[in-house]
C-alpha cells in the first residue's frame, strides 16, 4: 500500500503583503503579481527535493525574495541531500531564464512583452544567491564552511556575516536608492531574523546535539578524532563537533586516555540526572 503524501502547510509572511500593498499604492501590482508567482515556483522546487529523499516538513513560509521551510530534518540529512534541496531553487531560475529565450528565439515572442517576466527571475535569482541565511546563497556558503570549520563555529559566522552584509544593503539603499522601501524592508526583516536566530543559538545548537543522538546514518560519516582534557566543559567539546563527521572523543589525562564514541559522550552530557559539565565529572559515566 502506498504511503499517504502529506504536503506541507504554505503560509504568505505579512512582509509579503506589506510590500503587495507598497506595489499597489505605486501603481506595480502586476510587478508583485509576478514575484508572488516566481516565489511560489521558486519554493516548488525546494519542495520537490525534500519530498523525494522524504523530509519532514512543518510549513512553508513564502516571503518578498523566497521562502523558509521548517522542517524536521535538522542538519541530519547527508550532505549531498542538502545539495540537492539548496540548488533547486538557483537552477529552477536558471531553467526558466532558458525557457524564456527558447520563446524569443525559437517562437519568436518580443522580447519587451518577456521584459518584466525576466527581468524579476534575474532578481530573484541575485538576490537568493546572496550569501545571507537563510537565503539559498546563504545556505551554500554555510554548507561549503561546514565541511572545513566545526557546525558552531560555522553557525556564528553565518549569523554575524550575514547581519554585516544586510546592513551594508540598508545603508546603500538608503543613500543611493531611498524610494525602494521594499528592498528595505526585505533587507531589514534578514537583519532581523539573523539577530532573532544569533539569540538563540545556544537553543539551536543543542536541539543540533539532541538530533545527532538519535541519527542513524552518523556512521557512514567519516571518523573524526577529537581530544578533550580533563577540566574542559563538555559544552566546549560539543562545540568542536563536525556536522559531516563521526566523532571519536579521546579524553585525555595525567594518567591515561580513553576513547568514547560521539553517541556515549551526548548521552552523558545531554541526558544524565545529574548533568556533567567538565570532562573529569563525566568521566565515571564512560
Amino acid at each position: 500500500m502506498s504511503r499517504k503524501i502529506r504536503l506541507p502547510k504554505l503560509e504568505v509572511h505579512p512582509l509579503f503583503w506589506l510590500i503587495g500593498a507598497l506595489s499597489i499604492l505605486t501603481a506595480q501590482f502586476e510587478s508583485i503579481f509576478i514575484i508572488f508567482i516566481l516565489v511560489f515556483l521558486h519554493e516548488c522546487a525546494h519542495i520537490f527535493m525534500m519530498m523525494k529523499y522524504k523530509w519532514k516538513i512543518r510549513r512553508i513560509m513564502l516571503l518578498p525574495f523566497g521562502g523558509v521551510a521548517e522542517t524536521d530534518e535538522f542538519a541530519t540529512r547527508p550532505f549531498y541531500e542538502d545539495w540537492y534541496v539548496v540548488l533547486a531553487g538557483p537552477l529552477f531560475h536558471i531553467a526558466l531564464e532558458l525557457f524564456f529565450q527558447m520563446l524569443i528565439i525559437g517562437f519568436h515572442v518580443p522580447t519587451a512583452e518577456l521584459a518584466l517576466w525576466r527581468e524579476t527571475n534575474q532578481m530573484i535569482l541575485l538576490v537568493n544567491l546572496l550569501p545571507i541565511y537563510p537565503l539559498d546563497g546563504g545556505r551554500i556558503l554555510t554548507l561549503v564552511l561546514e565541511q572545513k570549520f566545526p557546525y558552531y563555529t560555522v553557525f556564528v559566522w553565518s549569523a554575524w556575516f550575514g547581519m554585516a552584509i544586510c546592513i551594508i544593503c540598508i545603508l546603500f539603499f538608503i543613500v543611493f536608492h531611498a524610494t525602494s522601501i521594499g528592498n528595505i524592508f526585505v533587507f531589514f526583516y534578514l537583519l532581523v531574523y539573523l539577530f532573532l536566530i544569533w539569540r538563540k543559538r545556544m537553543y539551536i545548537f543543542l536541539r543540533f546535539l539532541y538530533m545527532r543522538v538519535d541519527q542513524k546514518n552518523i556512521k557512514d560519516f567519516p571518523l573524526k578524532t577529537i581530544f578533550a582534557w580533563s577540566n574542559e566543559r563538555m559544552l566546549q567539546v560539543c562545540k568542536r563537533f563536525y556536522r559531516p563527521a563521526n566523532h571519536q572523543i579521546i579524553l585525555q589525562d595525567t594518567n591515561d586516555h580513553k576513547e568514547v564514541p560521539e553517541s556515549i559522550f551526548l548521552k552523558v552530557y545531554l541526558y544524565q540526572s545529574f548533568e556533567p559539565k567538565t570532562v573529569r565529572e563525566a568521566r565515571k559515566y564512560f
